[in-house]
């Protein structure tokens, strides 16, 4: 069954032609016992069809799951009517729902048995609709045969290309493929086989939309389309209500990678009909990292009884791999921002701390190397480019182990950049539950609650005062040049400052730095501070005027910055 249960089922009847004093006593009947994996429990078999009339006798019983309707369960019953002069071969078609209850129950038309040879027919539901009744025997002229009929729930008829009866070898074995083809495997000889094919009639063709589910209508994205790496959701739009259920629903990157898995009934990242103002629709959310490659084949896989149909609740068929696939949009990975690596730090959980203590070293190395291929996979990037330092340090609040990982940068140009690579990591650690973080044997241990948490960049924090300073020294020394060159053959004038800067060349240097952050810093090389020689400089009054303006100049430049705070 779709759900995960199995039935059994069977048939007895008394065959007894003697009249009975009530037409309600029973003669027998047709029962099923659901069994469920994993649970021993007894069951009591319930009753599918009920026999009171006489004469009847149950003589095979063949058993399909059906791919359209809702029920679960689709048996024809085949019987012999003795309670005449002739015996008469009867079949019926029982529908039963996964709890055990026949919501439809039908004869089937009794006009297949006139191939000579053939007494038993079995049936097999079609992926898209109706069902095909075959049988086996031998001819009047001794040849093995095969003949099948099509036909829908109203016990019409469809032709199918091959002739009824077909001639078949002693040994062969037939199938019906996903896209509704007939395959006949016959034995030619000792050593070959034969194939005889056929494309059988699809009734319900204008329901299909490719996704081998005639009860998908459309979906977002469709299959083959190209989308956007980050778009936020995906939808399934079905034929009829449906409510969620415990199957999952995947995406995996075309190599078999996965990205992301969430059951149907975890509502933080699954709900219907929200948008959409009905319960057809299945809106499923979808993290910035997940469709991060471009130019990469993505597909996601739906699990038989990720939802139910709504007004029987029986689990409906999901969508099987690499059928709904698409694809990222191509472009060229940039060179990021010349950033060589970034540094964050992973906090494991309190099992996986005290897992990590009870290593001895060689396991803890062990530990780092399975940790590493876990998060370059789940990234994904090279595992060359993450180093994790083994040695560890303890967060004093939560008292869990922390490891330092650095991510170096790409330097094929193919993958993603460092910057991104760090986003992403951290929303897999936080989604743990359903992303492949949660499955490695290392990964699992990583804290979803704290993440990764990237360590500032010295040149990200600091870049606007490196810039000033550089800036500074290079005005500096323009118009120092300027000035050299306009007044080649002027000297300095003030000699006092002229021999004070001679010797103290290391003490210019530093204080030059220093402006760059705030010019008014010059001043203390006038202010004779303890006595020292350096804080002793003689400016002239142009110097101080000009320094005097530009720390004017500072403090205005200031001001929006304190409205802002």
């Amino acid at each position: 069954m779709v759900g995960g249960r199995y039935a059994i089922v069977y048939a007895n009847s008394t065959g007894s032609t003697t009249l009975l004093q009530s037409p309600f006593i029973s003669q027998g009947g047709i029962y099923t016992i659901i069994l469920e994996f994993g649970l021993v429990t007894k069951r009591k078999p319930v009753i599918l069809y009920p026999l009171s009339m006489l004469g009847i006798t149950f003589t095979d019983i063949s058993c399909d799951i059906s791919y359209v309707e809702v029920g679960q369960q689709t048996c024809i019953v085949t019987g012999e009517d003795k309670s005449g002069n002739d015996i008469d071969i009867f079949y019926l078609k029982v529908d039963f729902l996964s709890s055990g209850a026949a919501y439809n129950i039908k004869p089937l038309a009794s006009n297949f048995q006139t191939v000579p040879g053939i007494e038993k027919y079995n049936i097999k539901s079609l992926p898209y609709g109706g069902y095909i009744l075959c049988g086996r025997g031998i001819d009047i002229g001794g040849k093995n045969v095969v003949a099948c009929y099509i036909l829908n729930d109203n016990n019409e008829v469809f032709p199918w290309d091959l002739s009824n009866p077909t001639t078949t070898s002693s040994i062969s074995i037939s199938t019906i493929l996903n896209n509704n083809t007939y395959v006949l495997a016959q034995l030619g000889s000792k050593q070959n086989w034969t194939l005889l094919t056929t494309d059988l009639y699809k009734i319900e063709e204008e329901r299909d939309h490719g996704y081998n589910n005639i009860h998908i209508n459309t979906t977002y994205p469709n299959i083959n389309d190209i989308i956007q790496s980050d778009i936020e959701y995906l939808t399934i739009q079905y034929y009829d209500e449906v409510v969620l259920s415990t199957g999952k629903i995947a995406i995996y990157q075309d190599d078999g990678n996965l990205r992301q898995i969430i059951t149907g009934i975890n509502d933080e990242y699954v709900n219907i009909g929200e948008d959409y103002k009905d319960n057809k629709t299945i809106k499923v959310d979808i993290f910035k990292s997940t469709f991060n490659l471009p130019g990469r084949t993505y597909y996601v896989v739906v699990e038989d009884n990720f939802v139910r149909n709504l007004a029987y609740q029986e689990p409906l068929y999901g969508v099987k791999e690499r059928v709904w696939s698409f694809n990222t949009f191509s472009r060229t990975v940039k060179s990021e921002e010349s950033l060589e690596y970034l540094i964050g730090h992973v906090r494991l959980t309190i099992d996986g701390t005290n897992y990590f203590d009870s290593l001895n070293e060689i396991a803890r190395n062990v530990f780092i190397t399975n940790l590493t291929k876990e998060l370059a996979d789940a990234i994904p990037i090279s595992s060359d480019r993450i180093i994790i330092n083994k040695k560890t340090e303890i967060d004093p609040s939560e008292e869990q182990m922390i490891l330092s990982i650095k991510i170096q940068h790409d330097e094929s140009k193919q993958e993603i950049p460092t910057s991104l690579a760090t986003k992403d990591l951290d929303i897999l650690i936080k989604n743990k539950l359903v992303t492949v973080i949660g499955t490695g044997d290392a990964s699992k241990y990583l804290d979803g609650v704290y993440g990764f948490q990237s360590l500032p960049n010295l040149w990200e924090t600091n870049q606007t005062s490196f810039i000033a300073v550089f800036a500074t020294i290079s005005i500096f020394i323009l118009l120092f040049l300027w000035a050299k060159h306009k007044n080649r053959e002027q000297e300095n004038k003030n000699d006092e400052f002229l021999e004070w800067s001679r010797n103290h060349m290391h003490t210019i240097s530093l204080f030059t730095l220093l402006a760059g952050a705030d010019i008014e810093v010059l001043t203390l090389l006038e202010s004779k501070i303890a006595g020292y020689s350096f804080f002793n400089a003689k400016f002239s009054e142009t110097a101080l005027s000009k320094i005097f303006w530009g720390t004017l100049f500072n403090l205005f430049e200031e001001i929006p910055q304190v409205i802002i705070q």
